[in-house]
């Protein structure tokens, strides 16, 4: 049966899977299978070590020169290309997570909590340079709190940031977020169909021309 039926039908069907535990059960079926399911659960992050195997070897040289993953030529390059996948993300908790994952390791006891800050803000800025390179985002979410370390992070300048924001249907931020990052987003964002902002007990005059869009 599988072997009847082509990916863009597996791919109508498997949509409606809501259980991720029926994609899961779909990975094993055969190659196809596998496929199809893997681009429908990797819409959203699902392992951050992962997702830092996708990360191209620019990047990489970039970390391991810095000490934070191993060299690119005893890395295992991942079974697919991951980071093309992704629809939805977290700005905020892109780095919560990878901030975790250096404070559990068993180098992270040679480094303090501001040095564990960088090394995330780092990592966190080469896997952004890679999303905004490689896939089309639907969902952008820059989550709650860091704001000061993601407002350091200017991805939407980054290579193929117009490309990947460009279709951008649902944006979630708070009133905190520099009002510049508004601007330059809606420069670049035209097909926003919901705009959801948290507002912050103190809002500036400036931010709050985009809070009534």
């Amino acid at each position: 049966m599988s072997q009847q039926l082509s990916a863009d039908c597996l791919n109508e069907i498997f949509k409606y899977l809501d259980d991720k535990v029926d994609l899961y059960s779909c990975l094993l079926v055969d190659r196809l299978w596998c496929e199809v399911s893997v681009r429908i659960l990797w819409k959203i992050i699902r392992n951050y070590n992962t997702l830092i195997t996708c990360l191209p070897n620019e990047s990489k040289e970039v970390l391991y020169k810095n000490g934070l993953i191993l060299s690119t030529s005893t890395s295992k390059p991942p079974l697919f290309n991951y980071a093309t996948f992704i629809k939805k993300i977290s700005i905020s908790e892109i780095y919560r997570q990878i901030n975790k994952l250096h404070s559990q390791s068993v180098d992270s006891q040679r480094f303090d909590s501001n040095q564990i800050q960088e090394i995330s803000v780092m990592v966190t800025q080469e896997i952004l340079k890679m999303l905004m390179n490689q896939t089309c985002l639907k969902i952008l979410d820059f989550g709650v709190g860091f704001f000061i370390i993601i407002q350091n992070l200017p991805f939407i300048t980054y290579p193929g940031a117009i490309d990947c924001l460009g279709n951008l249907s649902e944006l979630y931020c708070s009133s905190e977020l520099d009002s510049e990052y508004f601007h330059r987003l809606f420069q670049i964002c035209h097909n926003i169909q919901y705009l959801d902002i948290f507002i912050e007990s103190d809002i500036s005059i400036n931010m709050s021309r985009y809070c009534i869009l």
